[in-house]
């Protein structure tokens, strides 16, 4: 039913190519021709730094067209002038000579340290951010940006990233997030290494490890700290000609973690003996359709006449998992939105996470009980409201808590509201307050009951209307849903579903899905990862999403099973019998009416009518047939109700509404409140009522559809308010139902 799964997004990460050593030409003519043959073919090309191995105009120019070649190996354009699909930072080796500094950071530089500006850096790809991939869930947007800790070194092959620079990569945390594409990547190229390499450290003391102070950065841990408050995903460095993988990470909530990546020489470069294949590695980043990030390597072979290129075993790792990217774009997306709101950085991280817990429970009457918590939720003066949506059934019952400061706050009556501007099947729940200005509750708690609103079966599904049907509905499928808002950012939410007996799909039934609602036209895409988040505990299915992308919708969705087997011979016999001549229809509806009479609601102009369901040709619709009409003795005559009735859903949420109350199980009733004629119509009263109540009848077991339908019409009398009705069908609508049914099912014993 579902695509397969979508094949994976890559890019190349490329160290030390030394251009102008040695061998050099050889190796990176091999290099590129392995390159485009990839599949996936990469998306771009990181290259952090060492790309030439002393800064002359020669080897730079040599280098420039070395990288253009890159790029059309990747599929580039055929401008001269730019290598569109290659980003790269400086190292050392590109700022002097063999990439000695000779002056400490503090005595300005000349010369050399600026061609490779000149010439190279001009000519490759600028661009902060590069979105790869068509659509979700292939869709990547990665903020790629460079750091040089070389420019300002100290001596020899040293590292050093000044203050301003430290502060730009701070500044990364305001940035790194685009609302139209799902997962992003914000990535810091630089050549120095930040962490320490085991693989390159001595198992005994030597002399010559002190060297080691000379090539490394020398304010590493400042460089990391910075990195965390800027949320950066992903470091990728150089230097060392050696392939490193690591994390790092504080004992934060407000920060989060980083994948530190180091590549080795792309062509095998040796300061002594040049370049060699044998020696060449680079490093493919891949960014899979679950969400996740892998590092892979890959390492030479052969010669350069004769080279071979394969994946180093055990290379392959995920450095980063969905929920830590998520983590990160919510940082830099809450950090976004604070300041956008004038808030300081400082009272930022004193707010505490917002998180939100909705649990649906489904009835077998087709009824679903929602329950909301959302705790450190923001809120507006005077008011609190959310939309919630779905294209059958409608929403009642609304209930509301809201905590601030330690004490709940007096809450008018919640109702829901309908905009002329709202889509079907779209309210929203507005509850108002007193409190006047804008605040955070330390929790809001919401109910309602979305009434004749889900569809648990194959059957349910046969009333809907595809036509009219929209998104998974229109595939076959139910599903409940949450919908984080635009503007906050969500350290979590989770969504439970609990079924009733019999109604719980089974394995492989069930898929997690997900759709950004600010793209037009977007649907409820699978997702591959938070689908292994999905529990199971008894007739519960439980998701809890860690980060969720704020504007996204969030949903479990399955295949409605066939329905509890509930096939009754008794039942298909009586609905034979009241679609035939028998005289048992006449009977069963003189049984109402007599009970009418002699209850509470005798002086009422009450009328009954008796249905009895039937397939409608060449479809699985179901059609509900009068089989008898009939009035309370001395009641005026009055318009009928209809000779038959489709319970497919169709158009209005609303329409034969009450008609599918019965069929599924329950007993009903419906007053015409404050003389609302549209809706009253819809639903199935006529123009005279102003009350009517449904009642199922089964001839033994209560299961699945009933073989009969008793449709009670309550005229409001001259003398009656509108409140003395209501008041009285409060009281007493479900006794007489009960009444009618009982006397109805000894009739039918009889």
């Amino acid at each position: 039913m579902d695509a397969a799964p979508a094949r994976s997004n890559t890019f190349l990460h490329l160290s030390d190519l030394h251009f102008g050593a040695r061998g050099q030409q050889e190796v990176w003519e091999a290099l590129v021709d392995h390159v485009a043959t990839l599949d996936p073919l990469p998306k771009a090309a990181l290259v952090t730094g060492d790309i030439v191995d002393s800064p002359r105009v020669m080897w730079l120019h040599e280098a420039w067209h070395g990288l253009f070649k890159l790029s059309r190996a990747l599929g580039g354009g055929n401008n001269p002038n730019i290598a569109d699909k290659v980003f790269v930072c400086p190292g050392n080796h590109d700022r002097y000579w063999r990439g000695n500094s000779v002056k400490p950071s503090f005595i300005p530089r000349s010369g050399g340290t600026n061609l490779f500006d000149t010439i190279i850096g001009r000519h490759v790809a600028t661009a902060p951010n590069l979105t790869i991939g068509a659509t979700p869930p292939e869709q990547w947007k990665l903020f790629v940006n460079q750091v040089d800790t070389s420019l300002y070194s100290g001596i020899l092959a040293q590292g050093f990233v000044r203050k301003p620079d430290l502060d730009g990569i701070r500044e990364l945390a305001r940035s790194g997030y685009d609302p139209q594409v799902p997962f992003s990547l914000m990535i810091l190229m630089m050549h120095h290494h930040a962490l320490p390499i085991a693989e390159l450290e001595p198992h005994f003391p030597k002399m010559n490890s002190v060297a080691s102070v000379f090539t490394a950065a020398t304010n590493p841990g400042r460089v990391l700290e910075n990195m965390l408050s800027g949320h950066v995903d992903i470091v990728l460095h150089g230097h060392e000609h050696q392939s490193h993988s690591a994390r790092y990470a504080l004992y934060d909530s407000h920060k989060g973690d980083i994948a530190v990546i180091g590549a080795g020489s792309a062509t095998g470069m040796d300061t002594k003996t040049g370049c060699d294949i044998k020696r060449a590695s680079f490093n493919i980043i891949e960014l899979r359709s679950d969400r996740s990030v892998w590092l892979k390597v890959y390492k030479g072979a052969g010669t350069w006449s004769a080279p071979s290129w394969n994946v180093v075993p055990g290379s392959t790792v995920e450095i980063l998992n969905s929920t830590a990217i998520r983590r990160n774009r919510f940082l830099r997306m809450r950090t976004q939105r604070a300041l956008q709101a004038g808030a300081a950085a400082g009272r930022l991280e004193e707010t505490k996470f917002s998180e939100w817990q909705r649990h649906v429970t489904l009835t077998s009457s087709r009824d679903a009980i929602v329950a909301d918590r959302r705790k450190n939720w923001p809120i507006a003066p005077s008011q609190f409201w959310f939309p919630v949506a779905n294209e059958t059934g409608w929403p009642s019952l609304p209930e509301a808590t809201i905590v601030v400061g330690g004490q709940p706050l007096a809450l008018n009556q919640p109702s829901f509201r309908v905009s002329s501007l709202d889509e079907e099947g779209t309210h929203s729940f507005f509850v108002d307050f007193d409190e006047q200005a804008a605040t955070r509750a330390e929790l809001i708690d919401t109910s309602f009951k979305w009434e004749d609103g889900i569809l648990l079966t194959e059957s349910d599904l046969a009333l809907l209307d595809r036509q009219t049907a929209t998104g998974l509905r229109k595939d076959g499928l139910e599903f409940v849903a949450a919908t984080v808002p635009r503007d906050l950012p969500l350290a979590s939410l989770t969504l439970t579903t609990t079924f009733p007996i019999g109604y719980l799909p089974g394995p492989g039934k069930v898929t997690v899905r997900f759709q950004n609602t600010l793209e037009v036209g977007s649907r409820l895409e699978p997702d591959l990862a938070l689908a292994e988040r999905l529990q199971r505990a008894g007739h519960t299915l439980a998701l809890t999403i860690p980060y969720p992308l704020s504007g996204y919708r969030y949903a479990i969705a399955w295949e409605p099973v066939a329905g509890p087997g509930y096939q009754s011979q008794s039942r298909d016999n009586l609905i034979a019998r009241l679609l035939s001549a028998d005289s048992l229809k006449d009977r069963l509806l003189g049984t109402a009416l007599d009970t009418l009479a002699q209850s509470e609601w005798h002086d009422e102009l009450a009328t009954v009518s008796l249905y009895a369901p039937q397939r409608a040709p060449d479809s699985d619709m179901v059609l509900l047939k009068r089989v008898a009409y009939g009035a309370i003795e001395g009641a005026p005559p009055t318009e009928a109700p209809s000779a038959e009735v489709s319970l497919q859903i169709s158009g209005s949420t609303r329409r034969n509404g009450f008609y599918r109350t019965p069929w599924w199980g329950e007993r009903g009733g419906w007053l015409r409140e404050g003389g609302d004629d549209a809706e009253a119509l819809e639903q199935g009263m006529l123009a005279d009522e102003g009350a009517t109540l449904v009642l199922p009848i089964w001839p033994s077991t209560r299961e699945g559809p009933p073989s009969a339908i008793v449709r009670i019409g309550l005229r409001r009398l001259p003398s009656q308010s509108e409140a003395d009705l209501e008041e009285k069908l409060a009281e007493t609508y479900q006794r007489l139902l009960e009444k009618v049914e009982v006397r109805i099912l000894h009739q039918m014993a009889e």
